[in-house]
């Protein structure tokens, strides 16, 4: 057997020493925070408790009560009622002033009504009297006319020719026919008439009520009417007025009596000249003398 051998363990080395800490600095000491000064205000004070309430109060207590509650209502009504009435006093009043002024808009129109009637009458008085009075030849010469109205003022027609100088469309021969249609007068043949619906009135007359004419158709009738003139006369105011020949005139409309009084004022050769009105006879000599 083989000796064994012993292997030997060196010796552990010694552990070197640690340094020693080094020691910290000492630290100064915190101040102490001062105190806070407070903010709040401080609380009120606590209220006196609330007198105990009689659950239970007299006879009279509650009638006082009561009374006050009614008191109450009335005053609410009482004011309701004024309210009330104040809204329908104010709608019165209203209604009042739009009914004052209504009448007074009526009134003020009656006045202006009145006033133009009073003026329109005036008017129509002046010409009634005029016509009463009726309008009288003046002056006649060659191209010229005067005539004085029943109103005082003169009228002078200058130029134009004979039919129109006269008022006469027609060339009416002055006469008792003439005269009931109210002629102002006459030149010694041709009646004169104071205005142009006179003379057409009268010319009308004259053919559709004329006891002559009665019966004819309308071309005898002109052909009496225009006796002296040519043919073309008559056939002239056939085609001017658009009327039959054959036509009696009895059969004729008031239309149609206008317009034959057309056509023959056109046959007539109607030509207006110049008209001077002058409010008196002064006016008339001072421009005329």
């Amino acid at each position: 057997m083989a000796e064994s051998t012993v292997k030997i363990i060196p010796p552990v080395p010694p552990v070197p020493a640690v340094p020693a800490m080094p020691t910290a600095p000492s630290v100064p000491p915190v101040p102490p925070i001062p105190p806070v000064p407070p903010t709040l205000k401080p609380l009120p004070p606590e209220p006196k408790p609330l007198p105990s309430v009689n659950t239970n109060p007299p006879l009279l207590s509650r009638l006082w009560a009561h009374g006050k509650v009614l008191v109450f209502t009335a005053l609410i009504a009482g004011a309701s009622w004024t309210v009330a009435t104040y809204k329908h006093h104010k709608t019165e009043l209203v209604h009042q002033q739009a009914l004052q002024d209504t009448t007074m808009a009526v009134q003020s129109q009656i006045t202006v009504d009145t006033a133009k009637a009073n003026v329109q009458l005036k008017a129509d008085v002046a010409h009634a009297q005029a016509l009463l009075n009726g309008d009288t030849v003046y002056k006649v010469r060659p191209f010229l006319l005067a005539v004085q109205h029943g109103d005082g003022s003169y009228e002078v027609r200058l130029g134009g020719n004979v039919s129109w100088r006269y008022n006469n469309p027609g060339k009416l021969m002055a006469g008792p026919f003439t005269q009931l249609c109210g002629a102002a007068g006459t030149d010694g043949s041709l009646a004169i008439f104071g205005t142009l619906d006179e003379g057409r009135t009268c010319l009308e007359k004259y053919i559709f009520q004329n006891a002559a004419y009665t019966g004819l158709t309308l071309e005898d009738a002109l052909k009496k009417f225009g006796k002296g003139y040519p043919a073309t006369y008559v056939f002239g105011i056939l085609k001017a007025s658009k009327l039959k020949g054959t036509t009696k005139l009895s059969d004729f409309t008031v239309d149609d009596h206008a317009a034959l009084v057309d056509a023959i004022q056109e046959a007539e050769h109607f030509a207006v000249g110049t008209i001077k009105k002058y409010k008196d006879l002064a006016a008339y000599t001072k421009e005329n003398s």
